[in-house]
């Protein structure tokens, strides 16, 4: 999705008469959801509005400008998105509880399953977050003996969990 900035200073004048200084907050803008204050990450779907005008011209606009988003952003309770993946999982019915299981254990989560015609097997399809699923096809190759074929396609962009503030979370330990 895309980012809007919104001019929505008295009358927008100063955009107008100062043309310099509309392409510097634009260009600020632009930099700072290119390269967003949590990990420097593009920003998708915010929207600012500028609400007041920069006292003067200067050369350092552009750097307050992106300054200004950024510290607008931090006080948004912004959150990180991670790529969430579809998963269709060609099985044997006996072995579908073992994969739910081991897909609960991945974050992930189980959506349908539907009989394949003319066949004994089935067909899941479930979502898990991409940094989760290496190594899952061997994982679940291992658990069904070879008798689980997996596809992992791109589906949709999903909310972290947590808060990226909380100073109480200790990662990697």
């Amino acid at each position: 999705s895309s980012n809007i900035l919104v001019d929505d200073s008295i009358e927008g004048l100063w955009l107008d008469e100062e043309p310099s200084s509309a392409e510097a907050v634009v260009e600020g803008f632009r930099s700072a959801t290119s390269h967003g204050p949590l990990c420097s990450a593009e920003v998708r779907g915010v929207q600012f509005k500028l609400i007041g005008e920069p006292v003067a011209h200067s050369q350092r606009l552009v750097q307050y400008a992106q300054r200004c988003a950024h510290l607008a952003m931090l006080g948004a309770n912004p959150r990180l998105m991670e790529p969430v993946l579809a998963a269709e999982i060609l099985t044997q019915p006996a072995h579908v509880e073992k994969i739910k299981a081991l897909l609960q254990s991945k974050r992930g989560n189980f959506v349908s399953e539907a009989k394949v015609p003319a066949s004994s097997l089935v067909i899941c399809k479930a979502y898990c977050p991409a940094t989760d699923h290496f190594g899952l096809e061997t994982q679940m190759r291992a658990l069904t003996g070879g008798e689980a074929f997996p596809t992992f396609s791109f589906d949709h962009w999903a909310v972290v969990p947590g808060d990226p503030f909380d100073i109480s979370v200790k990662v990697g330990l």
